[in-house]
């Protein structure tokens, strides 16, 4: 008689052990959204920071661009015009600092490229900077002589430039729209920032949506591993923009405060050429169509012109100089070339002419 009380409790035993099962199951599926749950909150967090610092390192590229802009089509193309009113020019000089020069645009054969950027910023300084987008203008900040020199024809240089920002995934990155609205379009492919490929990481937001849908614990353990991954490659990203921004930063407070000591310069280099024609034409030489011979001038005269030039390696050097390589890095020399602008001159770096 014993034995319907063994399979009772046999089938208690069972009862039981199901039912621990069943509330085991449970909490393993709960446990898992959980987990996917955070996932998608740290994923979220760190990409909402990684869109605001685009944004902000975007906006520090385009007012890097517009000052460029408007250095090449003013102060810039006014010393050219002038600088090419003289002949028989020397470039010996005993102006200080001019042997410490150790910048990317040195002699007069660099004239040429300087005609080319000032020839295009005044195209687009007439049509308005606001014919540009935020692309071209990040690429006139980050790739400098790159995005400036290459010759254009006559009345293209927005459609020059605008091609070139339009194929470039760095330049899609900055000008596009937000990330939430699809704004990188098809650069994520191709994009590296900080050594990171902007695609996958981005992609890693629908793997842990689809994730969502999946209760297997050991899946949900691998979305989050997935997204901790995602959340450090957006960190490093996020981080060198960070420190893009800062260098534009720096570039655009150099050039402020640059072409404030700049523009008197050329300035007086212009008065200088009035002056010397009105002098020829009251000697009745008629000068308007020849040059001004440099060795007419006084030695104070020829030391302003020496200076000038000087002052304009300076300025090309700054603004031709590319923050950001083809490959999405930070450019190695961007720093040097900046402290070298700020050293050359030690008039400029002791707080003269508003340094």
């Amino acid at each position: 008689m014993a034995v319907p009380f063994i399979l009772l409790g046999g089938a208690a035993l069972a009862g039981i052990t199901g039912a621990v099962k069943s509330v085991s199951a449970h909490t393993k599926n709960a446990n898992a959204k959980q987990i996917v749950a955070e996932a998608q909150n740290i994923y979220d967090e760190a990409r909402e920071m990684l869109e605001e610092q685009r944004t902000c390192t975007a906006e520090c590229l385009k007012r890097l661009g517009v000052l460029k802009v408007d250095i090449w089509s003013k102060e810039m193309n006014d010393f050219i015009r002038t600088f090419r009113a003289f002949k028989n020019v020397r470039m010996e000089s005993d102006v200080a600092g001019d042997e410490r020069l150790k910048l990317k645009c040195q002699g007069t054969e660099n004239l040429k490229n300087m005609e080319v950027a000032a020839l295009k910023a005044t195209e687009i300084a007439r049509a308005g900077v606001a014919s540009l987008g935020t692309g071209v203008l990040a690429g006139i900040a980050s790739y400098g002589g790159a995005m400036m020199f290459a010759s254009a024809s006559t009345g293209t240089a927005i459609a020059s430039l605008s091609g070139v920002a339009a194929t470039n995934a760095t330049l899609a990155w900055f000008g596009g729209g937000a990330l939430t609205a699809g704004g990188l379009g098809m650069a994520g492919g191709t994009l590296v920032l900080g050594g990171i490929v902007v695609g996958p990481v981005l992609a890693a937001a629908g793997l842990i949506m689809n994730a969502k849908a999946d209760e297997n614990l050991a899946s949900a353990e691998a979305t989050a591993a997935r997204a901790e991954t995602a959340v450090e490659k957006m960190a490093v990203m996020t981080d060198f923009m960070k420190k893009t921004a800062s260098i534009a930063e720096n570039y655009s407070d150099f050039l402020v405060r640059f072409r404030s000591a700049f523009y008197p310069v050329v300035n007086e280099m212009k008065y200088m050429e009035q002056r010397t024609r009105q002098k020829q034409k009251r000697m009745l030489y008629d000068s308007d169509d020849e040059k001004i011979d440099f060795n007419s001038l006084t030695e104070a005269e020829q030391k302003k012109i020496h200076q000038a030039w000087l002052m304009a390696q300076i300025m090309c050097s700054v603004l031709s100089e590319p923050l950001l390589t083809p490959a999405g890095e930070l450019a190695s020399e961007a720093q040097t070339t900046l402290q070298n602008a700020r050293n050359v001159c030690p008039a400029f770096a002791q707080g003269r002419y508003g340094f």
